[in-house]
């Protein structure tokens, strides 16, 4: 069935509720960042052993709900569900991981800002060539204006030696990339595969594929106090678990470039928590950043005449 057709047909009210769960992804996800930082800051744990361990306990996490709730005995056994987990947990392991060297080599700002703002671009470019249209103007603007935003709330990156920039730039690309790619893949569930079941068996494997790099970078865990213990397991549970679970949940009935647009509100969370809780002072660019943000997840939300980023060109390809 042609993307633009199915587009028409998806009923306002799953529209909405898509809408909905995924940006409550991107707000959630903020706060993974503010827990992230702190288990860093008090334990000696490397970014690849934290990213695996975040991985690994919300994919137990979410394997445990998927069978308390019955959806893993409908999984069916074929090669298209175990291709679907084993694609979408490497590109889990690939995101997470090289976000994580990207920001040890060119600094957090400039790391946050490629890898977030070079998802959403991909994610338009590749749903304008599956649809061989241009995106509708309302999507342009609104990724126009979320990029400008992400730009203005990121910052001025520090500066950093030439060479280890620039590999950490290329780094946050594949970063990117790798979100991108996800987002696109999983538009398209797999029949009788629910978004817990792919979530728990996938992101396990991505926990498991990063614990070579996380042992090589130290994964000292006997140093690992209560307090931080607390915040892993908040990390797992809520920004990893319960934040996939609502952006699979919602990706099948919103567009693409949307949902990639949307989990740009995570540095929005972030900031906030950064000014509420850590006293950090919040500029003016940043403020207005924060607004372009905002104004972006205006543009693109669904209403009663259609939804605009839903026009064509908008829609990820299809199968």
């Amino acid at each position: 069935m042609p993307t633009t057709t199915r587009a028409r047909t998806v009923p306002g009210a799953a529209r909405s509720r898509g809408f909905v769960l995924v940006a409550c992804a991107g707000l959630v996800w903020g706060t993974g960042g503010f827990a992230g930082s702190l288990v860093a800051r008090s334990t000696e744990l490397s970014g690849p052993a934290i990213a695996s361990m975040r991985l690994l306990g919300g994919g137990l996490v979410m394997l445990l709900l998927a069978a308390v709730t019955g959806a893993l005995r409908a999984v069916p056994r074929d090669r298209t569900v175990a291709g679907r987990i084993a694609v979408t947990g490497l590109l889990s392991a690939v995101y997470q991981g090289a976000y994580f060297v990207a920001v040890e080599l060119a600094g957090v700002a400039l790391a946050t800002v490629v890898a977030l703002g070079s998802a959403p671009l991909l994610v338009a470019v590749v749903t304008a060539v599956g649809a061989r249209r241009a995106p509708a103007r309302a999507t342009v603007f609104a990724v126009a204006s979320a990029l400008l935003g992400l730009l203005l709330l990121g910052g001025t990156p520090t500066a950093a030696d030439g060479r280890a920039a620039a590999m950490g730039v290329a780094l946050a690309l594949v970063s990117g990339a790798s979100f991108a790619a996800t987002t696109l893949l999983n538009r398209t569930p797999v029949p009788g595969l629910p978004p817990s079941a792919l979530i728990g068996a996938s992101f396990t494997v991505a926990g498991l594929v990063l614990v070579p790099p996380a042992l090589a970078a130290g994964f000292a865990v006997a140093g690992v106090g209560g307090p931080a213990w607390v915040w892993l397991g908040y990390l797992a549970v809520l920004p990893t678990a319960g934040a996939y679970l609502a952006y699979y949940s919602g990706l099948p009935h919103v567009p693409a470039t949307t949902a990639a647009v949307l989990a740009l509100l995570e540095p929005v969370t972030a900031t906030l928590l950064a000014v509420l809780v850590l006293g950090e002072r919040l500029s003016a660019a940043g403020g207005v950043g924060m607004v372009l943000l905002l104004v972006a997840v205006v543009v693109l939300r669904p209403s009663a005449t259609g939804d605009p980023a839903a026009a064509p060109g908008a829609r990820a390809p299809g199968p």
